[in-house]
């Protein structure tokens, strides 16, 4: 190999050791974004629909599927990452909890459906730029997806 080769070579190399994280942070911020567009239009369901009933159904749906991505995202996590999906499950369940009044909780009120959409929106918006990568994003995503 001569000098001008290999000269190339480690210079297409160093190109690649620092535009390739570069493309992984945009990868992640897409479908971080994509994430929050789908938890927004399934809030925004919630919100226009009228029946009580019909919209803690919705919010019962929802929660399942995050419970269920999350839950899938963890095997294929790192060790960090499981972290931060455990927290973002126990979250996740305890949502479901208050939602249902179970475990001696308080049941939402008919009332505050919309409220409880918004904070629940605004959790789990803000959960997904703790410490998760791209991959475990994009399983919760298709599950959402897939789920709808």
């Amino acid at each position: 190999m001569n000098k001008l080769t290999l000269t190339s070579a480690k210079i297409l190399v160093a190109a690649f050791a620092i535009l390739a994280p570069l493309r992984v942070h945009a990868d992640a911020g897409f479908v971080r974004e994509r994430l929050n567009a789908s938890i927004n239009q399934i809030i925004q369901n919630v919100r226009e629909t009228e029946d009580p009933a019909l919209k803690r159904q919705m919010l019962e749906n929802f929660l399942n599927r995050m419970d269920r991505g999350i839950g899938m995202a963890e095997q294929i996590g790192s060790k960090e990452e499981v972290r931060s999906l455990e927290a973002m499950r126990i979250k996740v369940q305890a949502d479901r909890t208050e939602l249902n009044g179970l475990q001696g909780r308080d049941r939402v009120a008919d009332a505050d459906l919309n409220r409880f959409a918004n904070y629940i929106q605004q959790d789990m918006e803000q959960a997904s730029y703790v410490y998760i990568g791209t991959g475990t994003l994009i399983i919760i995503l298709l599950i959402l997806l897939i789920l709808l």
